[in-house]
């Protein structure tokens, strides 16, 4: 993408998202929108090939539609699509209510009506938190976070930064995203991302480090018994979860910032929960309905966006008005009913974060029992297991809204 005077990948076009200039966010999110509003039919015909091809495998099998199918091939082994469909009304039961208080929050800090396209992810009227400093002095920081934090993280981080298992800066033709595989032959893992000076820089690292921590800790389980078995709601709890204990050393990265990113971390997680559930459900229907047109399913994501994230007026930009915003979330395209892993993964990190309030070494331990069970136990028994509740439990999610509701009254910005 052509701006500012550079060419550059979506990822680094992330940070004019939030520029605190109101003319560079509104100029960015519309170079953003016309890229993918140039390639819109394009994205059509791939997805109506892959719901036709993905359809057709679940007919030659058996099967009513693809729902069934995907579910097997996500490894789903303790939970079906009825229980998913549980957790989504709670999420719009307890959840949705909570994002728009912080919502009608965010617009009260910025001095608008609502809350635009362009206002989004601007949180506070001088910025958003940002991390400090180089990526070496970010290394060197989380390497005293995971050094105070665990011995088991200390001889973690050391062996990633010894060997050099993490590419995380942005640079011409990289890939966009973030993400931890495993070197198989070495018996370590390989942290993936792409740093461009915001919170999620910091949210990225914790985060794939989450997945690295887990991956190290398992490493001598042979053969290959845990990457058989892991499912990936589970891994997104290793990770999510670790971007919540990390919280207490957010010092080291963002100094005075620091209550801003705190403040903002919790709060994303919140809004983030709906939108991920918004995905899911739009999924659900696509995969019912095979025969829907692009322009339905735009109609089925507008009426989604409306039930979701009511606060969020898009009104100004055309793809995201049509309800093309679904395009934009490689996920749907590329692995079918994933997103719903990081809902209820980002549900359980909320569950440790609300322990580790009243009782660190206890939450840690719970999180340890998760980790060094996890690919020998199901996703709902290392719940049970840990301790931390059920995303399926109508009163768990509803206990879990009630603490991050209290924290961010107690701690409004």
């Amino acid at each position: 993408i052509e701006y500012d005077g550079k060419t550059l990948t979506l990822a680094q076009l992330e940070p004019y998202h939030t520029d605190v200039k109101a003319e560079v966010r509104r100029s960015s999110w519309n170079v953003r929108a016309a890229w993918f509003e140039t390639h819109k039919e394009r994205l059509d015909s791939l997805f109506d090939e892959l719901v036709r091809v993905r359809t057709k495998m679940a007919e030659t099998l058996g099967y009513k539609n693809y729902i069934e199918l995907g579910y097997y091939l996500m490894t789903r082994n303790c939970y079906d699509a009825d229980m998913v469909a549980k957790f989504r009304a709670g999420v719009k039961k307890y959840i949705v209510p909570l994002a728009e208080t912080v919502k009608a929050q965010q617009a009260k800090r910025l001095g608008v009506d609502h809350i635009t396209l362009y206002d989004n992810a601007f949180e506070f009227p001088d910025g958003n938190a940002k991390p400090k400093g180089t990526p070496e002095e970010i290394f060197a920081a989380g390497k005293r976070m995971y050094h105070e934090l665990s011995a088991e993280t200390a001889e973690f981080i050391d062996f990633m930064l010894e060997n050099e298992l993490l590419d995380v800066l942005t640079r011409k033709g990289k890939s966009g995203g973030g993400y931890c595989c495993e070197i198989p032959l070495y018996d370590s893992q390989f942290i993936f991302a792409n740093f461009n000076g915001t919170s999620g820089d910091v949210d990225v690292f914790t985060h794939e480090a989450g997945h690295a921590f887990a991956g190290y800790r398992s490493r001598d389980v042979r053969p290959y018994e845990l990457a058989n078995q892991l499912t990936y709601e589970v891994a997104e709890t290793h990770s999510m979860s670790m971007e919540f204990f990390t919280h207490p050393w957010m010092e080291l990265f963002f100094g005075e910032q620091t209550e801003k990113y705190h403040y903002s971390h919790l709060s994303d997680a919140l809004v983030f929960i709906p939108y991920g559930t918004m995905v899911d459900e739009f999924q659900h229907i696509v995969y019912e309905n095979p025969e829907l047109t692009p322009a339905q399913r735009n109609d089925v994501w507008k009426e989604l966006e409306s039930v979701y994230r009511p606060y969020l007026d898009q009104s100004e930009v055309a793809f995201y008005r049509e309800g093309r915003r679904w395009q934009a979330q490689s996920h749907i395209y590329e692995r079918p009913f994933y997103y719903i892993d990081y809902c209820l993964a980002q549900t359980n990190a909320l569950a440790f974060w609300t322990l580790d309030g009243k009782d660190h070494a206890d939450a840690w331990d719970k999180y340890m029992k998760f980790v060094s069970l996890a690919g020998k136990k199901t996703f709902t028994e290392l719940n049970e297991i840990a301790g931390v509740g059920s995303p399926f439990d109508e009163l768990s999610l509803k206990e879990t809204a009630e603490a991050a509701a209290k924290w961010l009254e107690e701690h409004k910005i």
